[in-house]
């Protein structure tokens, strides 16, 4: 199976959706020898010494992409959904609340708390 994964937070491992994301790459690939997984983020969130670190059978694809609010919404709805279908993935993960609208491949979406949506000043 191949696995395209949002990897926006992948360098904020301060955030529960950076740390899901650095934690769980590696335990799906000790749990699935045939799974491989595509990381997906702008260019700017990983560098090329951390992308050469990564597990067997997981790649990156950085994508060109901007920093901040409209930067982050055009990489959830455009620019990650193209991804996808260009690789021809068979299910994508988004590990925040900012799924694609309209994903064009089966999407898994982990919410880790609905804090910011129940009590916005938090």
């Amino acid at each position: 199976m191949r696995l395209a994964i949002n990897s926006w937070f992948w360098n904020q491992p301060a955030t529960g959706s950076g740390q899901t994301v650095r934690y769980l790459v590696p335990a799906l690939v000790e749990q699935d020898p045939a799974l491989e997984i595509t990381l997906i983020a702008p260019e700017w969130v990983m560098g090329h010494r951390e992308a050469e670190a990564l597990p067997p059978r997981v790649t990156l694809l950085s994508v060109p992409g901007r920093r901040g609010r409209l930067g982050k919404l055009w990489f959830e709805q455009i620019t990650f959904p193209r991804a996808c279908r260009r690789l021809g993935v068979d299910l994508a993960h988004v590990p925040y609340f900012a799924s694609p609208l309209s994903p064009p491949v089966p999407t898994v979406v982990t919410i880790h708390d609905l804090i910011p949506m129940v009590l916005p000043p938090y």
